[in-house]
């Protein structure tokens, strides 16, 4: 897990969705089930470095807490993704990580 959302611990008992780790997706836990969110509206939800490194953390910690028995992948907003956010040379690998990241 990455520093920057390692100080990000789920609140377990929250009512309204909050970011999560470098602030790309919404998080939510309601009794068992994990909702992300995919949240940058002014592009799409378009997929981003920063997007991949919070699911991979939010996704690593759902794997660990057996709290959590289902995770639901949505968009915020009208848009679930425009897909790769192309502007910001998001080019992944075959690690999942573009060449801007490492």
């Amino acid at each position: 897990m990455s520093s920057k959302a390692r100080d990000s611990s789920l609140h377990l008992n929250a009512t309204t969705p909050r970011r999560f780790g470098r602030g790309t997706v919404l998080i939510l836990q309601r009794n068992s089930v994990l909702l992300i969110a995919l949240s940058r509206k002014q592009t799409k939800n378009a997929f981003s470095d920063d997007m991949y490194l919070d699911l991979i953390d939010l996704l690593n910690i759902a794997k660990e807490n057996e709290d959590i028995s289902a995770v639901v992948l949505t968009g915020d907003g009208p848009y679930f993704s425009s897909g790769a956010d192309l502007k910001a040379d998001f080019m992944p690998d075959e690690t999942g990580l573009s060449r801007n990241t490492l």
